[in-house]
């Protein structure tokens, strides 16, 4: 007995939908680097009075040199549990991949909008609406390589903003 052509195509619809994508390691579709190693990762730490940043939120993204419309970003309320509290502020480890897109600038292919170098953007919003523009708003920007995990980025309300690469790791 046959199975209804239905019935095969459903199995067919299942086994791809449920199949898994890139084996880790393997080249992204454009930009020849693994797809694995499109993340950015590492350390940011809001700094300053911790009255200052009792309410809010911080997003980090990723956007091309230059421009800054973000590629891929995630945001984080400061009462979210991944924050832990520091002698100085605020910690967040952070990792952005391609789960995190938020703009593709050409369709079907989220890999080939992400070159080796970027440009990381750290933004506290002290109403924590990263849409709107209002006075407490503190960001910065860092060029970085794409697939960094030692990225140490600082947001200091009040006070000089400073994000590098950690040297050394």
């Amino acid at each position: 007995m046959r199975a209804p052509s239905s019935c095969v195509a459903l199995v067919a619809f299942l086994a791809a939908a449920c199949s898994p994508g890139a084996a880790p390691g393997s080249p992204g579709p454009t930009t020849g680097l693994p797809a694995d190693s499109i993340v950015f990762a590492g350390d940011l730490a809001l700094l300053g009075d911790p009255a200052l940043f009792a309410a809010g939120s911080v997003t980090v993204g990723v956007a091309l040199p230059g421009e800054d419309e973000l590629v891929l970003a995630r945001s984080w309320d400061l009462g979210d549990s991944a924050w832990r509290m520091d002698r100085d502020g605020r910690r967040l480890y952070f990792r952005l991949d391609a789960r995190d897109v938020v703009r593709v600038r050409r369709p079907g292919n989220a890999a080939a909008d992400i070159p080796p170098n970027m440009d990381l953007v750290a933004r506290f919003d002290p109403d924590g609406n990263p849409a709107t523009e209002e006075a407490g708003v503190v960001r910065t920007r860092v060029h970085s390589r794409t697939g960094a995990r030692d990225l140490e980025v600082e947001l200091a309300l009040g006070a000089v903003v400073a994000a590098h690469d950690a040297p050394g790791r």
